[in-house]
């Protein structure tokens, strides 16, 4: 199989930003912007055409399975925390959300980043379905047809099992990651010199800017959430979200590799599923001791969750890869 350097890289950015997001009050309207579909255009770009079977039964290996552990795994953890806490009031709401192993919107009672595993799996079956159509030139025209499908779920509030809903706003990464590869056009970024590549930075970072913000006034929303498929306005939602992938794709494609980033990146699944609990176990039991609304809190969590999260990689990736979709569970309908 065939790794692209600097996909692994920009993953690593990617959970990096996520873990970090995750711990600001307000969350970030800049990382917010962007980073989510940042790993819906990797995906994309990653995207290996195969017969419809082998592909549904390769994608519940490689993310339903995962959702699935981790959902009954986290379920576990916040019932213990309400246990601990000897908070019975909301025990029987919580035994209920064990059915989201079954409805796939992740709400296990606090680790709702792993809605992408689902949500991925739907854009990625979608996308297999769309590329089937036969005129090639109809294709865009349907996923920006399931893009506004999705926005005017978005405004209505509608929320769909195994994230649909969300899906279907973050099918146009997932697609313009997987034509950026076929049409090859990363040669792009090696055919200009590097001085080029700067100044072609520059005003995308300022426009990038400019529509997260404008975005965010323009629209009531504090900051675009995907997870709730809380978008704000369309086209600056859009522009925002692509000139933040433009501008750290040329980045990524520039650098390659940094070791220890590629490696989150390699196993941003695992942080993907694990983070939320370990950020709550830090300021439960480190944060007592700091300022939990200091400036460098979220910072220092985030190092410290992803320092902890490097020995429980090698550990899973070891002896249990089949929790992270690395050791096909279906092996046998593949």
């Amino acid at each position: 199989e065939v790794r692209y350097d600097f996909v692994d890289f920009l993953k690593g950015v990617g959970i990096f930003l996520v873990v970090w997001g995750h711990t600001m009050v307000p969350r970030s309207i800049y990382i917010y912007s962007f980073h989510m579909p940042l790993f819906f255009f990797l995906s994309g770009f990653l995207h290996k055409g195969k017969p419809i079977r082998q592909f549904i039964i390769g994608k519940i290996n490689s993310l339903y399975i995962p959702y699935a552990v981790f959902t009954l795994l986290s379920w576990f953890f916040y019932l213990w925390r309400q246990l601990a806490r000897k908070d019975h009031s909301g025990l029987s709401t919580h035994y209920y959300k064990l059915t989201s192993i079954v409805t796939g919107t992740a709400d296990n009672g606090g680790n709702n980043p792993i809605w992408f595993l689902t949500c991925l799996l739907v854009v990625s079956c979608g996308f297999l379905l769309i590329s089937q159509i036969k005129n090639a030139k109809f294709r865009p025209w349907v996923v920006l047809g399931v893009s506004l499908i999705g926005y005017l779920l978005s405004l209505t509030r509608i929320n769909l099992f195994f994230n649909i809903d969300i899906a279907c706003s973050a099918i146009v990464f997932y697609y313009l990651g997987f034509s950026v590869r076929r049409r090859n056009l990363l040669d792009y970024i090696d055919s200009v010199r590097r001085w080029v590549r700067v100044l072609a930075l520059i005003p995308a970072i300022i426009a990038q800017l400019g529509a997260a913000y404008l975005n965010v006034t323009v629209a009531p929303i504090r900051w675009v959430n995907m997870a709730g498929n809380n978008l704000g306005n369309y086209f600056l939602f859009y522009t925002a979200a692509c000139l933040g992938i433009f501008v750290y794709l040329v980045i990524g494609y520039w650098i390659q590799k940094i070791r220890l980033i590629n490696f989150l990146g390699k196993n941003s699944l695992l942080i993907l599923a694990t983070h939320k609990p370990m950020l709550l176990l830090f300021n439960l039991y480190v944060g007592k001791f700091l300022d939990i609304q200091g400036k460098w809190h979220g910072l220092l969590a985030t190092i410290v969750v992803l320092a902890v999260s490097i020995p429980l990689i090698l550990l899973v990736n070891r002896w249990v890869p089949l929790l992270i979709g690395k050791k096909p569970v279906l092996k046998i309908l593949e």
